[in-house]
Formats: structure tokens, C-alpha cells, sequence
């Protein structure tokens, strides 16, 4: 039995760029916005619990109707990585953010608590906040997305800008950069180099291509997980990585190391292959640090200067 994990924002395309913490008043804003405490329902999402991968990084819905985004069960840590995903992406998305300790500070409710928002796209937007990549059929009503799989570039960086308006007006966010010496792991080339072990076969489950927002697996950059199951009922974890660059593999394998991982393999391009590897000890695979070395790769531990933010200020958002 095959359970897929699919690590958000990490797939997402990457974008190089030197963000400021400070929130610009120049930034378009919602014209009206609606921010409740998620219901209680009784252990999970209708009958289902929702169990963060990391804290503060629960599963939420974001789900666009032309003029209206609405964001439900989402975390004002899962948040702070969505409206400044230039930054996490590059830390491999809220998992790898909170994994490795890139956002820290502020009070427990930060991660645990959730909320349901509602807000409405100005006049002078929505000729630009519009979809590239419909995920349902027009005329059936709000639809279940993705920001960056399915809107293009200038939509992405405007909703965006509107939602740290957003945290700056409603919950009073400050955050302040900081660059530290902390504990890190270095990817980096093994002696016999590199060497890809190709795609995994799980791309097709069940006699069905694996499809994520309406895209085959392995046709574009994504990294997914399967739990899997042996015979004798124990688990193991299958990784994989098609169309990565390096930083973003190094990015990606914070969620396992749970430190900030660096690229210094030096290599250009982007790759395909898979890691079968245990994360709980029970011994059926190898770790995450012997599964690489098997793709000619290693990460070694070490101390480096690593830029992190912290929650200065945050407040619970102000009545609508």
C-alpha cells in the first residue's frame, strides 16, 4: 500500500531574488477582508485529522472565484511562507522553513491555530489575478489551486504583495532578518561523483499515471514522497526528484535533516532520480544519509552563517 505525500511549494518554481522583510505600503491591498478562527470539527477535517508535516505547515485550501480568493485552514506561519514564497521557496516551502528553523520566534497559536479568510480582489486587479491553468471546468464555481501552478508571474507576485498587505494590516506582522552560525548540513559530491539512479517506477499507481494539479509526475520540476509498505508490514519512505537543480534537491532534504541544507556539489543543470530511505529507525531501509551516498552524493555535517528571519511582532487579526 502506496500513501503519497506531496511536499508543498517545494516544486514550485524557484526565483532568485533578495526579498525585503518590510512589508511595502505601495503594494496593492484586498478591498475587503473577512479572517475567522477555523471550526472545530471533532479531530480533523470531516472525520479526517489534519496532521502537519511540520508545525505550523497544515494542509490548507486556497480556492479562487473571479474577484475572490478565500484561504481556509491555514496557519499565520503557513501564511507568512505563502506570501513571502520567493524566500521559502528557496528553503524548500513552509515543510523545509519550520524543518530547519529559517521562521522562528512568535507565540505557539502562530503554528497551531488556523483561519478561514475571505478576500476581495480589487477592480484594478483582477485583470491581472487571473488563472493560466483552469483546474476545473469554467462555470463550475470557485476552484481549488495552487498560486504558482496556476497563475503566471505578475498574478503570483500580486497576490502576494496583497497578502503581506494583509498580514502587516489584520495581524500587525513584523519580522527581522538575521544571520547567525547554526549547525547545517553541506551536499556535496561523493568521491566516484555523481550518478542517477533514474525515475522511480511509482509514477504510475494503481495502472494510472500519478497526476498533480492535472500534470503527469515527472514531466515537470516536483519532488514527491510515497510512503510505502513491505510485506512484514513495515514502512519506508521513496523520494522522488524529477527536474531539480541542486539548490533546490539540497532545499528539499530539510524536511529529512531537519537543519539548513546547503548546495556545494557545484554542479549545474537539473536531475532525475529516487531515494528509498527509513526516517523512523526501524532499520527496513537506509537513513537519509546513506540513501544519497548511493546517487554519488553525501551531506556532511557543519556550522555556517545562515540568514534567518524571526517574528518580531504578531498579533491575533483584528475584528473585520
Amino acid at each position: 500500500m502506496n500513501r503519497l505525500k506531496v511536499l508543498p511549494l517545494v516544486a514550485c518554481i524557484t526565483v532568485a531574488v533578495s526579498i525585503s522583510v518590510a512589508q511595502n505600503p505601495a503594494e496593492p491591498k484586498f478591498e475587503v477582508v473577512s479572517i475567522r478562527a477555523t471550526p472545530s470539527r471533532g479531530g480533523g477535517d470531516g472525520g479526517r485529522t489534519v496532521v502537519p508535516q511540520e508545525p505550523g505547515c497544515q494542509t490548507f485550501i486556497l480556492r479562487y472565484d473571479p474577484g475572490r480568493i478565500s484561504l481556509n485552514r491555514i496557519s499565520v506561519y503557513g501564511l507568512i511562507a505563502l506570501a513571502y514564497a520567493e524566500w521559502s521557496n528557496e528553503r524548500g516551502g513552509c515543510v523545509g522553513v519550520s524543518a530547519a528553523n529559517y521562521l522562528s520566534g512568535g507565540p505557539e497559536w502562530v503554528r497551531a491555530d488556523s483561519w478561514d479568510i475571505e478576500a476581495i480582489i480589487p477592480e484594478g486587479a483582477r485583470d491581472t489575478i487571473v488563472l493560466t491553468a483552469p483546474t476545473a471546468p469554467k462555470g463550475s464555481g470557485p476552484r481549488d489551486l495552487s498560486i504558482s501552478g496556476s497563475m503566471g508571474p505578475e498574478a503570483q507576485g500580486m497576490l502576494r504583495g496583497m497578502l503581506r498587505r494583509l498580514l502587516a494590516d489584520r495581524f500587525n506582522l513584523v519580522l527581522r532578518p538575521q544571520t547567525k552560525e547554526m549547525p547545517v548540513y553541506l551536499l556535496t559530491v561523493g568521491k566516484d561523483g555523481f550518478k542517477s539512479n533514474g525515475n522511480p517506477d511509482w509514477r504510475v499507481i494503481n495502472g494510472k499515471p500519478l497526476t498533480i494539479n492535472g500534470a503527469q509526475v515527472g514531466t515537470e520540476k516536483r519532488t514527491v514522497t510515497t510512503l510505502r509498505t513491505e510485506g512484514n508490514g513495515k514502512q519506508y519512505e521513496s523520494r522522488g526528484i524529477w527536474k531539480m537543480s541542486m539548490p533546490e534537491i539540497a532545499a528539499a532534504l530539510m524536511v529529512e535533516t531537519k537543519r539548513p541544507t546547503l548546495d556545494r556539489t557545484n554542479l549545474a543543470g537539473t536531475f532525475d532520480f529516487h531515494l528509498d530511505y527509513d526516517n523512523d529507525g526501524s532499520g527496513v531501509r537506509p537513513s537519509i544519509f546513506k540513501a544519497i551516498e548511493k546517487v554519488g552524493l553525501k551531506l556532511e555535517s557543519a556550522r555556517a552563517p545562515v540568514e534567518v528571519w524571526v517574528i518580531e511582532r504578531v498579533d491575533k487579526p483584528t475584528k473585520n
